[in-house]
């Protein structure tokens, strides 16, 4: 979300994190407490990122930084940032510790909405990483949080009340699932799946689910387990060969524990723009360049669309099949998902669907909404258009309902199994992560048990999250980037548990 990270889901800007493993590294992080002055800095660097004064943005930085990085680098860096989020106003002002501040900042693309983003600072005053601070989605394992039980008309109101308010104001653009116990109690969509022609979405509407593509592949592995065709223990060299990494196993791709370089950056920096890429060219990538891993296998957890792509090709290698029609046989059409499909060749083979979502960016020199392909900053759009397991699983709110109830009633996998999907992965030293197979974990005591997956890519933001013991689910799905999404199933989350979000 990558905030917007478009290109990882832990809403951390690539940028920005790079500069805080070089400043931890030199050991820059030394606290500070002149916590006024703090203030002073992110408020005049907000100020700057609004007036997209590069030149001053870089004076508030950290030494390497200002020395490593050109003012060129920063405006390709907060390019994406912009598209996302647009302008800021600064709001409360909090400090976490001495050397952490936590702003309130209000986006242009959603006035309704606050987002809170970390400073961190090092011993000079001087920025070393600003990203979002997620939210927890953690919330009392109680079925009496509040006074007030809202019957099931209730929840339909707030919530639709909620997202009218979104859409009328131009914010939000897609559609909403709400289950509730096991029932759709909410199941809507807003404004256009195409802006130019205005072509209403429906809950038959099509849209990229991005990175929550990531579950689906995660579920045809352990369904391929279950046949005994793979041990998820396996080297993934018996299955790619071509790999020049030693002891990574299909756990290690499956919960992000790998240490694979992200084969983005590695495409950004050996590919032809003018050809498409294939996940078979991810390993040609890996196999001729060999970028050092980030970490030996099972010792850290970073995201990696990488590993899911080495997946697709794992999933075609061990069932015979492409990975489009696994899916489609094993898991789309056993579950009635009519208007779910593998489409990632939109742009390759100048395909087209009917009724399907256009993702959407908001240009602000054009002051409208435009698809993304033409742009400069979005290039890899197209030339990545054709890599699977890490994304390309499109599908309708409807069908998401349909993959819910699949999940719910064990129709696919053993429940032994969706127990090990759903649950956090430990690393070697028994640390254990906020991962599963394919979903995000929190399993928190006195806290209900949920999983979730965030998805974006230019023109798409998507949210699924399930409450597993009290069957409520909660999907978003978004073509106009709408920034606020986790907010969004948050309020919808303490609707459904009765907490007042007033």
């Amino acid at each position: 979300m990558e905030v917007k990270t478009t290109k990882k889901i832990k809403d951390i800007f690539k940028f920005f994190s790079l500069l805080y493993v070089f400043s931890a590294t030199l050991n820059l992080a030394a606290q500070t407490t002149n916590i006024e002055k703090q203030e002073i800095i992110a408020k005049r660097f907000i100020t700057a990122y609004n007036q997209k004064n590069y030149k001053e943005l870089k004076n508030y930085l950290f030494l390497p930084a200002r020395m490593l990085v050109s003012e060129k680098k920063l405006e390709e860096s907060f390019a994406e940032i912009n598209d996302n989020w647009g302008k800021f106003t600064v709001g409360k002002l909090t400090h976490q510790t001495n050397s952490k501040l936590i702003a309130q900042l209000t986006s242009e693309r959603d006035s309704t909405e606050t987002e809170s983003f970390i400073f961190s600072f090092n011993k000079r005053n001087k920025i070393i990483s600003f990203f979002i601070k997620n939210i927890d989605f953690i919330y009392p394992d109680s079925n009496d949080i509040s006074k007030t039980i809202l019957t099931t008309q209730a929840k339909i109101h707030k919530i639709d009340s909620l997202i009218y308010i979104k859409n009328n104001r131009g914010h939000f653009n897609g559609c909403v699932l709400v289950i509730d116990s096991g029932q759709v109690i909410y199941e809507k969509c807003y404004g256009y799946s195409n802006f130019e022609n205005k072509s209403i979405l429906n809950d038959s509407s099509m849209f990229e689910l991005a990175s929550c593509s990531k579950q689906f592949t995660a579920f045809a592995i352990m369904m391929l387990s279950e046949e005994g065709k793979l041990n998820i223990s396996d080297n993934i060299q018996k299955y790619i060969p071509e790999i020049p990494y030693n002891n990574i196993t299909i756990e290690n791709l499956l919960t992000h524990t790998s240490g694979l370089p992200d084969y983005m950056s590695e495409f950004d920096k050996y590919w032809d723009k003018k050809n498409f890429a294939t996940n078979k060219d991810i390993v040609d990538v890996l196999k001729n360049h060999k970028p050092k891993l980030y970490f030996k296998p099972g010792e850290n957890f970073d995201y990696s669309n990488t590993g899911y792509a080495l997946l697709s090709l794992i999933i075609e290698k061990v069932s015979n099949n492409t990975y489009s029609d696994f899916l489609e046989d094993k898991i789309f059409k056993p579950n009635g998902m009519r208007n779910t499909r593998i489409y990632n060749t939109r742009r390759s083979r100048a395909e087209t669907i009917n009724n399907y979502a256009y993702g959407y960016i908001y240009s602000d020199s054009l002051k409208k909404h435009i698809m993304p392909d033409s742009l400069r900053n979005y290039q890899y759009v197209v030339y990545l258009d054709a890599i699977t397991g890490d994304g390309a699983v499109n599908t309708t709110i409807s069908d998401l309902a349909k993959w819910d109830k699949c999940l719910r009633e064990y129709a696919l996998v053993k429940k032994s199994t969706m127990e090990i999907v759903n649950s956090n992965y430990k690393l070697k030293n028994g640390q254990k992560t906020d991962y599963g197979f394919g979903v995000f974990v929190i399993d928190k005591k006195g806290a209900k048990r949920i999983v979730h997956h965030g998805g974006s890519w230019p023109g798409y933001h998507t949210f699924i999250l399930r409450f597993l013991d009290t069957n409520k689910t909660i999907a978003i799905l978004s073509n106009n980037e709408y920034i606020s999404f986790t907010q969004l199933a948050d309020k919808i989350s303490k609707i459904l548990l009765n907490i007042s979000i007033e």
